[in-house]
Order: structure tokens, then C-alpha cells, then sequence
């Protein structure tokens, strides 16, 4: 169950939904964030997004930051 965010389509609230995909995000799926529907929640996707794919072509990884860098951000974004 906490491998397919089909699930997340079946919850009722859209706050918890977005929480859902947020997971999925957490876990570097980014193909929920075009299922957002929260402005700001899809942003932050957006850019978690656009974060792995800058460690990526710098070859690193979030273990090699501890996975604290991308957790950093997706707070910050998360406060806003």
C-alpha cells in the first residue's frame, strides 16, 4: 500500500491527498506532482523535483548529504 499512490486518489479530503502524494515526493516519485492540486504544496514538488535533478547531474545523492539537504528544503517550502 505505501509503494502506490493510486491510493492517495481514494481520500476524501484534498488536504489529505496532498499529504499523500507529498510521501511519494519524499521518496523521489515526482510523477504525483502533477496530481496536486495545492498551489503551494505543488511548487514544493516542483522544486524537490528540479533539487534531484541538480544533485543528480553533480552526481551526488541524498545519502551522500545525509538525505538533510532535500528534508531542509521540503521544510522550508513546506513553512511558506
Amino acid at each position: 500500500i505505501f509503494n502506490k499512490s493510486i491510493y492517495c486518489d481514494q481520500l476524501l479530503s484534498p488536504s489529505l491527498t496532498n499529504i499523500c502524494y507529498m510521501y511519494f515526493v519524499q521518496n523521489g516519485d515526482y510523477s504525483v506532482c502533477e496530481k496536486i492540486n495545492d498551489v503551494y504544496i505543488k511548487k514544493s514538488c516542483e522544486l524537490s523535483k528540479q533539487i534531484n535533478l541538480i544533485m543528480q547531474q553533480q552526481n551526488l545523492t541524498n545519502s551522500s548529504y545525509g538525505g538533510w539537504f532535500v528534508e531542509w528544503i521540503m521544510y522550508l517550502i513546506c513553512e511558506f
